[in-house]
């Protein structure tokens, strides 16, 4: 195991705190607009129940990215930026 998935290899199976901040609908309807993900599960409740799902669900990245107030205690180096952090622009809009 190399690269990002052994940096965080500790934290496999760990519980994360509670969320402070209930997610709900309009969250996960701002959340696919923001990012232009269109995906009917996020914002259809009978496109999630088709899915197999109780309701609407949350994007995956969504989830992640909730739990940004943990990230700083999980660098090695608090005042490094994250190395392997690679960025490419595959496309624009005009």
């Amino acid at each position: 195991m190399t690269g990002l998935r052994a940096d965080f290899a500790e934290f496999t199976g760990q519980r994360a705190e509670p969320a402070r901040y209930a997610v709900n609908e309009a969250m996960i309807r701002n959340w696919g607009e923001a990012r232009d993900d269109r995906n009917p599960v996020y914002v259809d409740d009978a496109a999630a129940k088709a899915a197999g799902r109780p309701g609407v669900v949350a994007p995956p990245a969504m989830c992640s990215t909730m739990d940004h107030g943990r990230v700083p205690a999980l660098l090695r180096d608090p005042g490094a930026a994250p190395a392997r952090a690679r960025w490419r622009i595959s496309r624009t809009r005009g």
